[in-house]
């Protein structure tokens, strides 16, 4: 099966997840697709230090690490950035400024982990986002809430889900 998107110069994607797997089998499947290095460019996983440190010589060719100055360049470039929560709170911080840009540039945020929707990071990675974005959340409702399974956001979801 194949997928072709094309769009304008300025369209931006945006893929938040909670923790790292996620990113990492997106970056895998990057990978895999045997991409000519001009196309790699258009995705960046941006990996917080952790990230980064933990996999030390294990990185993907779309990676790239938030404490580098390259990074800023390598995002602004991006179609499609590839972030966790964490990160993308940080950049509501205003410690990476071109995360932040992005993700507000962004005409689609989907946001893995989604049945977590009400926590702190992602709340605060999803407040980025501007008028037009269309949100999507992805998860498994049968996972744990992460203890935000009573507060009223994570009712309306619940509520306004699609069928399974």
């Amino acid at each position: 099966m194949w997928l072709a998107l094309t769009t304008p110069p300025e369209v931006r994607f945006t893929v938040v997840s909670k923790e790292n797997p996620a990113g990492q089998a997106i970056a895998s499947q990057v990978e895999r697709m045997d991409l000519p290095e001009e196309q790699k460019l258009l995705f960046c996983r941006a990996c917080g230090s952790t990230e980064w440190d933990d996999n030390e010589g294990k990185h993907f060719s779309i990676d790239a690490a938030t404490r580098d100055y390259a990074t800023h360049q390598r995002v602004a470039k991006a179609k499609v950035l590839v972030v966790t929560t964490g990160t993308a709170f940080k950049a509501v911080d205003h410690w990476h400024p071109e995360i932040a840009a992005h993700i507000g540039a962004s005409c689609l945020f989907v946001h893995e982990e989604g049945q977590q929707a009400a926590e702190l990071l992602s709340v605060s990675a999803v407040s980025m986002t501007r008028v037009p974005c269309f949100v999507i959340y992805v998860g498994d409702g049968n996972q744990s809430p992460g203890g935000i399974k009573d507060s009223k956001l994570a009712q309306f979801l619940r509520v306004h889900r699609a069928p399974s």
